[in-house]
C-alpha cells in the first residue's frame, strides 16, 4: 500500500528487534545486570513484530488466534455461569453461532 508507512513499521520493528536482543544479550552474559522491565519490553517486542512479519507474509497471526480462543473460552464460562445462576442445566440452551442464527 503505502512503502513509506511499511518501511517505518519495519524500520521500528528491527529496532525493537536490535532492542529485545540487546536485552537478552546482557541478560545472558552479564545475570547480575538484570533490569527486569526492559528484558520483557524487549521480549515483547520480538514476539510482537515476529507476529506482525507472520501476518504480513502467511496472512495468519499466532496472537490473533490465541485471543480470540481465550475470549471464546471467557465468553463459555460467562453462560456456564449465567446458567448456573439461572438454576438451568449446563449445555441445555441452543447454540447460536455470532449471526444469531441458531445452529441446533
Amino acid at each position: 500500500r503505502c512503502p513509506i508507512v511499511s518501511a517505518y513499521v519495519f524500520v521500528m520493528g528491527g529496532y525493537r528487534m536490535v532492542f529485545g536482543l540487546s536485552w537478552a544479550y546482557h541478560y545472558l552474559v552479564m545475570p547480575y545486570y538484570l533490569d527486569m522491565s526492559s528484558l520483557i519490553s524487549g521480549v515483547l517486542g520480538i514476539v510482537f513484530f515476529c507476529d506482525y512479519l507472520l501476518f504480513k507474509v502467511a496472512n495468519r497471526s499466532t496472537l490473533s488466534q490465541l485471543c480470540i480462543s481465550v475470549d471464546d473460552t471467557i465468553r463459555e464460562a460467562e453462560e456456564a455461569a449465567r446458567d448456573m445462576v439461572a438454576g438451568e442445566p449446563l449445555g441445555t440452551r441452543p447454540l447460536v453461532n455470532p449471526v444469531g442464527v441458531v445452529a441446533g
